[in-house]
């Protein structure tokens, strides 16, 4: 959870602070979102809002399935999704009481597997470009490879945990036990 509220804070900061010295303009990419939302895959056929910058936090936890609207499309396809005028769009779910005109869909992907969505939206009909896109992908690609890597290490730390609780129990009952309990954590 951790690394999706700190990828949060770098796509609001990204969507919303243009670079103060103009020699660092292109290498400072900038986004035309209002909002952004982080989408989490689960088990299942759901996606789940985990983040948000610039939005209700109410919508937190909110269940989106997989193949409704924008966002469940876009984890669906595996592909982005850029809606330039969402008026025009009749898949869109509108959530919250703030009125979009624009968004941007990006999958999260890691060999294959969905792991989530980023999305952002703005007030502005066509807001964002192909270089939005571009960017968005590329942060999403990174995004993927970090969720992963905290996926690989929270499990490298379980078998470390259960690991040193083997070596200090004699007792085969006692070890099955907590070999039992600790995989259903």
């Amino acid at each position: 959870m951790l690394v999706v509220l700190a990828l949060t804070a770098m796509l609001s900061a990204c969507a919303t602070t243009p670079a103060s010295d103009p020699e660092d303009a292109e290498v400072t990419p900038t986004i035309a979102a209002d909002v952004g939302t982080v989408v989490r895959a689960t088990i299942g056929n759901d996606l789940v809002i985990r983040a948000v910058s610039e939005y209700p936090e109410e919508i937190i936890g909110k269940k989106i399935q997989l193949g409704q609207g924008i966002s469940g499309r876009c984890a669906l396809g595996k592909k982005e999704i850029l809606v330039p005028d969402l008026r025009q769009c009749d898949f869109y779910v509108h959530l919250g009481d703030s009125v979009f005109r624009s968004e941007l869909d990006v999958p999260i992907v890691f060999h294959d597997s969905v792991l989530g969505v980023l999305n952002v939206q703005s007030v502005r009909r066509n807001a964002f470009k192909r270089s939005d896109t571009e960017f968005m992908k590329v942060l999403s690609n990174q995004i993927g490879v970090a969720l992963h890597n905290s996926h690989v290490l929270a499990q490298m730390e379980l078998l470390q945990d259960i690991g040193m609780k083997l070596v200090s129990i004699i007792n085969p009952d006692e070890l099955f036990a907590l070999i039992v309990a600790e995989t259903q954590q």
